[in-house]
């Protein structure tokens, strides 16, 4: 199981990255600038694919993304200056405001293409509906109390208690989890109806017994109970309404959780540098494979896989265009940067800019990963 969410992780990611590559190629190539080469994977090279529009295409050993290689886009500002360097193809020599949209290309790629992927998994697996007075099981974490108590997904809970008290209605999510945190430590018995479709639920009520684990004795990442709730169910409508429908809430999500990854960036550096409570925490790329093998998402079908391909690119998107050198949202500054100081100031500048946040990155990678690793190790 390990292997295939290893496999699977590094082709979407793989996917996802060579699709921002191929943004800034696009607009490149219709603004006339040179790409010498689109790399598929990185170095070292394996074969040259073949020529197309004076650019080769190659295949490289490491599958994990691509590149593309626009000519004069390192330029030197010596470079740029120099009297027979006046290439109208080059990178370095285009105005400012197509050079700013040839490096917005990339990131804007991801974030459309996040919004066409949840497009079709919402015109597929359906339009989410409130039920306001209901309460589903949407998913159960591998190992948990629910799971060894045997908690159906897709239940709705009709009651819960202690072992010692009278049952309690449930009609938001909010009085299981405020229950649950009030009970850590003690079993509860939880009645929950199964096979729940369209806010319909057509099983045999059933009482399950569940241990609410002490924070001690559960894993990293894992709650108390270890079951994620909802209050919607997927609706099926006709295909003349689903699909308009599809779209909207495709729409919605992008932008909703964009601005999500947003606010928890924040909390995140915020906690970082006050040293608050840490709330919120990273996860590099060791992290998110061990996370989606102890989950088992990609086990759940294709649906699941897209929807975290959706999600991973529409993080790609947004982290690239964060104002930091380096990355696309750093060198979009700069170029604006240029009408105030000078396009000679700036140039003299970029390289060791992006040299620093480059280093910064991959710094900030390797704690990263090393911490998930660390996790792993512990049994986290």
């Amino acid at each position: 199981m390990l292997l295939w969410t290893i496999i699977i992780f590094l082709l979407i990611l793989s996917v996802l990255v060579i699709s921002h590559e191929f943004g800034h190629f696009l607009v490149a190539k219709y603004f006339g600038v040179r790409v010498d080469e689109f790399g598929l994977g990185f170095p070292p090279t394996i074969k040259r694919l073949f020529t197309w529009r004076g650019t080769d295409f190659v295949l490289n050993l490491l599958p994990i993304g691509g590149y593309v290689n626009l000519a004069g886009e390192n330029a030197s500002p010596d470079e740029e200056e120099r009297p027979d360097n006046d290439d109208p193809t080059l990178f370095c020599r285009q105005a400012a405001w197509k050079r700013f949209l040839v490096i917005l290309a990339g990131p804007l790629v991801n974030i459309i293409l996040a919004m066409f992927i949840f497009m079709i998994v919402y015109g597929v697996a359906g339009i989410p509906k409130e039920f306001a007075d209901k309460v589903f099981i949407e998913g159960v974490q591998e190992k948990s109390s629910a799971e060894q108590a045997g908690l159906p997904v897709g239940a709705q809970v009709l009651f819960v208690q202690a072992t010692d008290s009278a049952q309690i209605a449930i009609t938001k999510n909010e009085q299981l989890m405020g229950f649950v945190a009030d009970h850590v430590g003690q079993n509860i018995i939880l009645t929950v109806q199964p096979d729940c479709e369209q806010g319909i639920c057509h099983g045999e009520i059933a009482t399950y017994e569940a241990y609410l684990r002490c924070s001690e004795e559960r894993l990293f990442g894992e709650a108390a109970l270890g079951v994620s709730l909802t209050q919607y169910q997927d609706m099926h409508y006709p295909l003349y309404k689903q699909i308009p429908l599809g779209i909207y809430h495709g729409v919605k999500r992008s932008f909703s959780m964009a601005w999500e990854m947003l606010e928890n960036l924040g909390l995140y550096f915020r906690q970082l540098f006050h040293r608050e409570p840490k709330t919120i925490d990273m996860m590099g790329p060791v992290g998110i494979v061990s996370s989606l093998n102890r989950y088992q998402t990609f086990s759940v079908g294709f649906l699941a896989i897209l929807s975290f391909a959706g999600v991973l690119s529409l993080n790609l998107g947004i982290i690239n265009l964060l104002p930091i050198p380096a990355v696309d949202g750093g060198r979009l500054v700069l170029i604006v940067a240029e009408k105030f100081v000078g396009r000679r100031t700036i140039a003299k500048i970029e390289a060791g800019l992006n040299y620093a946040g480059l280093v910064l990155i991959l710094l900030l990678s390797l704690l990263i990963t090393l911490k998930d690793v660390w996790r792993i190790f512990k049994g986290e």
